[in-house]
């Protein structure tokens, strides 16, 4: 889904990987500064009172997501690419998505362990099937409507809707993102049954 605004946002992107190869920073420093930062997101949460909290934890995020997004280009930019560097970027992905949804519970957004199982458990699925799709040669780039950078994005929106502007409890938008989770498995198997 957002595929096509990364590929509009790719010159910037480009210009960005262009200064961190200049002064010799490697894409596995990025990978480590995105599940760094993702690891310190709770501290806000822990520590600070009202609606600035909830904002600078969405900040970190953010920024952690673009560092997933910046370690790919580089080292596609300085022809680093490398198994070990995709494992590590693949599991540090899991790693930090489960982070994420984690402190959802340890900061008090959200409440309901078994909402929070579903949401880690179908997102952590969606994953499955594309790593096992990719192992047996079927390309899966874009497919599905909720990617891992989607699922982030729409679970902030839903911090931000529920708990800076209080429209709608957190929960029913979670509820809604798990459907959507399921939805994407769906939509994942169909197409690689379809392709074997």
């Amino acid at each position: 889904m957002l595929n096509k605004l990364r590929s509009r946002i790719a010159k910037y992107n480009r210009i960005v990987v262009q200064g961190l190869d200049k002064v010799g920073v490697s894409p596995e420093v990025i990978t480590f500064l995105g599940l760094f930062l993702t690891i310190l997101s709770i501290i806000p949460l822990i520590y600070l009172t009202g609606y600035i909290k909830f904002i600078i934890f969405i900040g970190m995020i953010l920024i952690a997501g673009y560092m997933d997004v910046l370690d790919g280009e580089l080292a596609r930019y300085g022809d680093n690419v490398s198994k070990k560097g995709a494992f590590i970027d693949s599991t540090f992905d899991r790693i930090t998505e489960v982070i994420f949804i984690l402190y959802l519970y340890i900061g008090k957004i959200a409440q309901d362990p078994i909402l929070l199982m579903l949401l880690i458990s179908t997102s952590l699925l969606i994953s499955y099937v594309r790593a096992r799709a990719e192992a047996l040669g079927i390309d899966m780039q874009g497919i599905g409507i909720m990617e891992r950078a989607e699922r982030i994005i729409f679970i902030l929106c839903a911090i931000f809707i529920s708990n800076i502007l209080g429209f709608i409890d957190i929960d029913i938008l979670l509820w809604m993102i798990v459907v959507l989770n399921l939805v994407t498995i769906g939509q994942r198997m169909f197409y690689i049954i379809k392709k074997i």
